[in-house]
């Protein structure tokens, strides 16, 4: 059974993406409010969905001092309590900052990615689960599978073409050694 378990999930998941597309302005001001501390980065360097930027081949940021005029460099903003509300990432075309991302805490962590033309995709995690639709380009499931504890496939399902993949993990100790596309 591929993503159509999670219809129903993923019907309450596209009406909370239009509602926040309706209030996007109001949410980034009101996430504005609360932030409390920001790092430069050269490229994104958290990412609530596990492996993320390793499973696009892509290298996790580092931490940096100062910005540099890059389309990598990326301001992450952090809340009283430490966690990550906002991502703004440089533009050399614009000659500045824009919001890629803002996330909401709640019940569950939401993450609204942003594109020029406003909100683009909504993803909601939940405990070993990962839910996201993206207008046109459809929905999203990720499973998270785990053996004793340890994180061993990410399965993902698009509905947009009806595609499922997985990624396994292979452990050398407690390191990550290979990610298998599968």
């Amino acid at each position: 059974m591929g993503i159509e378990k999670y219809w129903d999930r993923l019907k309450e998941v596209e009406a909370r993406f239009y509602e926040y597309r309706q209030m996007q302005t109001e949410i980034v001001d009101r996430v504005r409010k609360q932030i409390d501390k920001t790092v430069f980065s050269k490229g994104p360097i958290e990412e609530p969905s596990p492996y993320y930027w390793q499973r696009m081949g892509v290298k996790p940021g580092k931490v940096i001092k100062e910005p540099v005029e890059s389309d990598w460099c990326c301001r992450n903003h952090y809340d009283a309590e430490g966690r990550l509300v906002m991502v703004e990432e440089y533009s050399v075309f614009l000659g500045d900052f824009e919001i890629t991302a803002v996330y909401l805490y709640a019940e569950r962590t939401e993450m609204l990615y942003f594109s020029a033309p406003g909100l683009i995709v909504l993803r909601v995690f939940e405990p070993d689960l990962m839910l996201a639709f993206a207008g046109k380009n459809g929905y999203i499931a990720e499973e998270y599978i785990r053996e004793d504890g340890v994180l061993r496939e990410v399965r993902i399902m698009r509905s947009i073409v009806d595609q499922q993949e997985s990624h396994r993990f292979h452990y050398d100790g407690e390191m990550l050694a290979l990610i298998e596309r599968i």
